[in-house]
């Protein structure tokens, strides 16, 4: 890149030839880094299969723990992979929030919503967020991994498979490869 002999190879279409990698781009639905965008719609459509708490919203205290199964960046990066206190710590700037897939799926979960407003955390919500935000794991599996690098644009896959692990044993999963957004989800 530092050289003036640099030579870079661009493949452009040929005429007539259909256009793909701009016809693979998808906006960000979500204020969050793209590798949690197919996640935190999946963590919104699993909110009505949570237990709700009398007066409405998931009740944490019936869930054990939640996992998600991903790839290494989305573990390493923005995942307890990271080994980063501050990614669930609901008292941490946003630029680390929106950089947290514990804060991402808790938030989404805790508010059954994602806009503008879920990095203004009241403080009535805080201590509750902190607590789901802990009950989160990311973990490495080798197929979301290979999707993630995969070249083939109707393969590769930025999501994963969440796993709500309740109180008595049982379990809710469901699993996501394309954000809604994406020309490939809904």
């Amino acid at each position: 890149k530092n050289s003036p002999e640099a030579e870079y190879k661009v493949e452009l279409a040929e005429p007539g030839d259909k256009l793909r990698n701009i016809m693979m781009t998808y906006p960000k639905e979500h204020a969050f880094e793209y590798q949690g965008q197919a996640i935190i719609d999946m963590a919104l459509e699993m909110v009505a299969k949570m237990p709700q708490k009398p007066g409405g919203g998931v009740d944490w205290s019936q869930i054990d723990g939640i996992v998600l199964e991903t790839s290494h960046h989305t573990d390493h990066v923005i995942g307890t992979g990271a080994n980063d206190p501050q990614k669930i710590d609901p008292d941490s700037p946003r630029g680390t929030l929106d950089h947290s897939i514990m804060f991402a799926i808790a938030r989404a979960m805790q508010l059954g919503r994602w806009d503008e407003d879920v990095y203004e955390i009241k403080a009535s919500e805080k201590e509750e967020l902190r607590q789901a935000m802990a009950k989160i794991k990311t973990v490495q599996v080798a197929e979301w991994e290979r999707r993630y690098h995969s070249t083939d644009p109707k393969e590769q896959s930025f999501g994963g498979k969440l796993i709500v692990n309740l109180k008595g044993g049982k379990s809710v999963a469901d699993e996501k490869a394309s954000a809604n957004a994406h020309p490939l989800g809904s």
